[in-house]
C-alpha cells in the first residue's frame, strides 16, 4: 500500500511528500486544499479536524492516480474536472482553457456598466466562464456565447445548466466574416457589450511557458502566429462595428505586449474612449473602447 493507512491525514501527507519533488510549498498547499475540497467536500479546516476520517480504497486509488498525473504537471482542474470562476462552479475538460484570475478582473470591469446592459455577446467563449459570470450578475440581460468548437460549446452548455443560468450558445467562427455576419444579422446594432478573451499567445512565447499549460491546455484557444498577433481582434472589431449599438462598448483581454497596437487598431476602426487597464500583476491585460457616435 502506498499510504501508511487509509486515514485522511495519511493521504494528505502522501500527496505533500510526492508533490514536493515537483512543486513549491505554496502551490502544494493550494493543490492539496483544492483537491480534497472538490473531490471530497473537505474544507481546509476539515483536513485538520477530520484527519482521522477513513477513505475508501477507490478514494485512495484516485489520489494515487491524481498524484501521478500532477507529477507530470497536468493541471489539477483537468484531473478533477472542476474549477471556480467568479463564484461559479464550472466543469472542465481538456477541450477548454482553465479560467484565470485576470479574466475575473475583465468580468468585474464589464459589470461596472451596471444594470442598463440588456444584450451581451461573449466571443470565443470557451468554458462559458465570462458569459455565465455576467449572466449571474445581470439576470435580466440576454447573453450570447459564441465559439468555433462544438466540443467546447458542449462544456459551456453543461455549465449553464449546472449553474441554472440561461445563455444562448452559438457555434460560429469569428474569423469567417460572411458566415458570422449572416448568422448574427438579427443582432445588428442591438448589442450593448461585446467581450472577448480570444487566442493571443504568440507561437514564439511557447519557449517561456510552463509544461502544465503547453502540454495540456488546448492550443487552438491559446496561440496565434507571430505575424498575425491581432487577427482575432481585427475580426471581432469588424463584427462589433455592425453588432454594437451606438455607444456600445467592447472589452478585450489582451497580450501585455500589444496594448498600444490594439488601441491603435480600435481607434483606426472608429472606436473612441479607449482605455487600457492593468491586471493585479501590473500587466497591461484589458482594453475597453466605445463605438463612435454617428
Amino acid at each position: 500500500m502506498f499510504v501508511s493507512d487509509n486515514s485522511l491525514s495519511a493521504a494528505v501527507n502522501f500527496m505533500i511528500e510526492r508533490l514536493s519533488k515537483v512543486y513549491p510549498a505554496g502551490e502544494i498547499q493550494s493543490i492539496v486544499k483544492n483537491y480534497f475540497y472538490y473531490q471530497h467536500g473537505f474544507s481546509a479546516s476539515d483536513l485538520i479536524l477530520k484527519s482521522d476520517n477513513k477513505l475508501s480504497e477507490s478514494d485512495l486509488l484516485h489520489i494515487n492516480d491524481s498524484v501521478k498525473r500532477l507529477v507530470q504537471k497536468e493541471p489539477l482542474a483537468y484531473i478533477i474536472g472542476k474549477s471556480e470562476f467568479y463564484g461559479l462552479n464550472l466543469d472542465l475538460n481538456s477541450n477548454v482553457l482553465i479560467p484565470r484570475p485576470e479574466t475575473e478582473e475583465l468580468v468585474a470591469w464589464v459589470l461596472e456598466e451596471g444594470a442598463q446592459v440588456s444584450v451581451i455577446a461573449d466571443l470565443c467563449t470557451g468554458s462559458g466562464c465570462i458569459a455565465l459570470a455576467l449572466k449571474s450578475k445581470l439576470k435580466s440581460a440576454e447573453v450570447l456565447g459564441v465559439d468555433i468548437s462544438k466540443e467546447v460549446l458542449e462544456v459551456a452548455y453543461k455549465n449553464g445548466l449546472k449553474n441554472q443560468l440561461e445563455v444562448k450558445w452559438k457555434q460560429l467562427d469569428v474569423l469567417a466574416e460572411e458566415e458570422f455576419s449572416l448568422a448574427l444579422s438579427s443582432y445588428a446594432e442591438k448589442i450593448d457589450v461585446i467581450v472577448s478573451n480570444p487566442p493571443y499567445v504568440l507561437e514564439s512565447d511557447k519557449e517561456d511557458m510552463d509544461a502544465n499549460v503547453l502540454d495540456f491546455e488546448p492550443k487552438l484557444a491559446l496561440f496565434v502566429p507571430d505575424d498575425q498577433a491581432l487577427k482575432f481582434y481585427e475580426s471581432i472589431i469588424f463584427h462589433a462595428q455592425y453588432l454594437l449599438k451606438e455607444n456600445g462598448k467592447i472589452y478585450f483581454e489582451i497580450h501585455e505586449n500589444f496594448a498600444d497596437e490594439t488601441v491603435s487598431l480600435l481607434q483606426r476602426e472608429g472606436f473612441e474612449f479607449t482605455e487600457v487597464k492593468k491586471d493585479l500583476q501590473g500587466k497591461n491585460r484589458m482594453i475597453k473602447a466605445c463605438r463612435r457616435q454617428f
